[in-house]
């Protein structure tokens, strides 16, 4: 069949090939939403068009506003781009897992044989099309699971279980889709800037603006407002990714997914959430704001006060350590209404900067710099009526919000220290290997290899509580503890290992040149936000005791 199409576009060029794409592919209804993807897409490129008869078959047969949305979206990526844009920003490998039906896949190939020796360009939409495709192939990839074999557990090379059980590291096609796409998009713009925006302490604006091109600041958000839809492990895989390479990008991408945009989520009003989840996915970073001087692990001592001043809230007091502050445009800040009522008064509301919040100190820290961490003073901020999140009937219950929220975020921080063990261990091992001492590569000496055996070794088990925290939370399990225990172990581990780390590397490991040192220092927060090592063993040692006593 590829043959077929091939012959089509160099005998009649492309309207040719649109007329065979109509004759031999849109009949298969099923799929009418891929290839009206497509047909789109290449319609805008090209200027070249079926008739109106054929054009409106392929409206009807794709009825689904997702498809229509996506055909939209696809169309003016060809438009900015190109095809040659659009073709960079899907790799064969990707494309055999998205575009499953045999007959897609033959027009993929097909338009990629008269591009890949084009010149590549870089492409910032390349994540853009992998989410709206990955919508797109739900319904062809759950057709493929339910008909093709469960993945099995080996036991030996002869017996083989057929409980349809899976391991943790069993992923969905989405995850594994978006693992390789992140990774990608970490070594290949994030890397380079490393550096230089550790030693300016500063966030490269290109980079939150890849992030939000790249679909991972909304990825549990809803298509409807503007998100990827996917699974809250997806997130985690994003967030572990990231750490690889940077954990300042990882944090800011974990607050903005697992805090900001759950809260809208999950507690948030309709209106609120058709008013703000779009502009958390598309364009505009969030901020969680709990902390103040006088509460850190006691979060619940907060001071800043709102009071009812006929249709508005006025806001005064001050937030301290708050993730995201300085190019945040939406703040979730947690007030009291009453401080009688102690934490029953507490309420969180939805404040934009431009309400009149006042960026203070920003933080000059250890580790993570590119990361903004500020104080924020309210001085008289209004802030209206149905910006309390979850409206009138959540006053008084922010406190409820805090609390869960926080539980999910620490598999979140969880998940970067996992991505901060491993991105150590990257960096150092293979050095092992290269450097030589008295004959032999200092890795293959036994006190060496049994060190990077040993922190391997835990950084497996970091991972394995961190995915079965995120599991259980997706399963509506309880993992109030789970999520505990990957955190604190999680941050442990990242501690060891990145000063293992340098340690391995040596004189080398110890400059700044290599990058290694960098996730020494970014490692010691982990034991800190989101809930001291101390506090998450409390939380342990409660479960513990309520289960034993």
């Amino acid at each position: 069949m590829r043959d077929a199409f091939t012959s089509i576009w160099r005998e009649a060029g492309t309207k040719g090939l649109l007329q065979g794409f109509q004759a031999s592919v849109l009949r298969d209804a099923p799929y009418a939403g891929l290839y009206v993807l497509f047909y789109e897409a290449i319609k805008e490129q090209t200027g070249a068009a079926l008739g109106s008869e054929n054009l409106t078959r392929m409206q009807v047969q794709s009825k689904d506003a997702q498809y229509r949305s996506l055909s939209r979206t696809v169309a003016g990526i060809f438009k900015e781009r190109g095809l040659v844009g659009f073709f960079d920003g899907v790799s064969i490998r990707i494309g055999r897992k998205v575009f499953s039906s045999a007959i897609s896949w033959t027009v993929y190939e097909t338009l990629l044989i008269f591009w890949r020796d084009r010149s590549r360009q870089a492409s910032s939409m390349q994540s853009t099309i992998l989410r709206s495709t990955m919508r797109a192939a739900r319904p062809v990839l759950a057709s493929s699971r339910a008909l093709g074999k469960q993945p099995a557990r080996t036991f030996s090379s002869t017996r083989v279980a057929q409980s349809g059980l899976n391991s943790l590291h069993t992923f969905t096609e989405e995850e594994q889709m978006l693992r390789e796409s992140v990774k990608r998009f970490a070594e290949d713009i994030v890397a380079p800037k490393v550096r230089e925006m550790d030693e300016n302490e500063t966030m490269d604006p290109e980079i939150i603006k890849g992030l939000f091109e790249q679909g991972l600041m909304g990825i549990e958000t809803s298509a409807d407002h503007g998100g990827a839809e996917s699974s809250f492990t997806a997130a985690v895989i994003a967030i572990e990714e990231l750490a690889k390479i940077d954990p300042s990008v990882s944090v800011m991408c974990d607050v903005h997914n697992t805090l900001v945009n759950t809260i809208f989520r999950t507690y948030a009003t309709k209106e609120q959430q058709d008013k703000y989840l779009p502009l958390l996915a598309g364009s505009q970073l969030g901020s969680f704001c709990l902390s103040e001087p006088a509460s850190g692990s006691d979060a619940f001592a907060l001071q800043t006060r709102a009071e009812k001043k006929g249709d508005h809230w006025v806001l005064n007091g001050s937030k301290m350590w708050i993730t995201n502050s300085k190019e945040a445009e939406i703040f979730l800040v947690f007030a009291t209404v009453d401080p009688s009522k102690g934490y029953k008064g507490i309420t969180c509301f939805v404040v934009e900067k431009d309400m009149g919040i006042e960026i203070a100190k920003k933080e000059q820290k250890l580790g993570i710099r590119a990361s903004s961490t500020c104080t924020l003073n309210f001085d008289d901020v209004k802030v209206p009526l149905e910006n309390v999140i979850g409206g009138e009937e959540m006053v008084g219950k922010g406190y409820k919000i805090a609390i869960e929220i926080l539980n999910e975020g620490r598999i979140g921080i969880a998940g970067q220290m996992l991505g901060l063990a491993q991105g150590a261990f990257d960096k150092a091992v293979p050095y092992t290997y290269q450097r030589k001492q008295f004959g032999t590569a200092i890795g293959e000496f036994q006190g060496m290899a049994h060190q990077m055996a040993n922190i391997a070794t835990e950084i497996e088990a970091a991972r394995l509580l961190t995915y079965n925290a995120a599991r259980l939370k997706e399963e509506g399990k309880p993992f109030t503890k789970e999520a505990a225990m990957a955190k604190y172990y999680a941050s442990v581990v990242a501690q060891k290992a990145a000063g293992s780390a340098i340690e391995w590397a040596g004189g080398v490991g110890f400059t700044r040149e290599t990058g290694i040192e960098k996730f020494w220092r970014d490692s010691k927060i982990g034991a800190i936000y989101e809930g001291t090592s101390n506090i998450q063993l409390n939380t342990i040692a409660k479960f513990l005791q309520k289960q034993y006593s």
